[in-house]
């Protein structure tokens, strides 16, 4: 079993992850009453940041940071963030954020619990950055190279194990595999 595991731990790809800093402008407030525009701007800003990096987030009111948040998901399409304000007098306040990546732009909407009236939403444009780095992109080169023989050194010390007579998902033919790429 060791073995085994030692194998898959050395045939994983390595993989980069990128951190994507959205940096926003509020263009519209539909706040429903009995909520105001200013009410939406205290929790929306006229300019706001987002900054993405794994399952988080953490958004932004110039270089403050406010909240961290979740990263509900993120695909070809769309980004979508929530972020939860615990507060005294009632449970929570959900912001949801929802960057359309094609468009450039963004929609945000409150969950509030209790019965409170839905207050409307924010739509606004965002700038997409990313602090990939060349050192970053290098280091997959590197990694997709370094991946490149491993695989080839893995197939031919199978190939080597099968014309021995070692057969394929046995702990002896591991252990085959395993002698011939040290």
């Amino acid at each position: 079993m060791k073995y085994i595991l030692t194998f898959l731990f050395l045939t994983t790809p390595l993989v980069a992850v990128a951190k994507v800093i959205l940096n926003c402008e509020s263009t519209r407030y539909d706040i429903s009453t009995p909520y105001t525009v200013k009410w939406g701007k205290g929790w929306v800003p006229k300019k706001h940041k987002h900054v993405i990096s794994q399952n988080k987030a953490s958004y932004y009111f110039g270089d403050r940071l406010i909240q961290e948040g979740k990263l509900i998901s993120d695909n070809n399409d769309k980004i979508k963030i929530r972020y939860r304000f615990i507060h005294k007098s009632q449970t929570y306040t959900d912001i949801n954020f929802l960057y359309f990546k094609k468009k450039k732009k963004f929609s945000v909407d409150w969950s509030l619990p209790g019965g409170y009236a839905t207050p409307g939403d924010v739509w606004g444009t965002c700038v997409e950055e990313s602090n990939y780095s060349k050192a970053d992109k290098k280091a997959d080169v590197q990694n997709d190279k370094s991946n490149t023989m491993l695989s080839e050194k893995i197939n031919y010390a199978e190939d080597k194990c099968k014309d021995l007579g070692f057969q394929k998902g046995t702990v002896k033919f591991g252990d085959c595999v395993l002698k011939l790429m040290e």
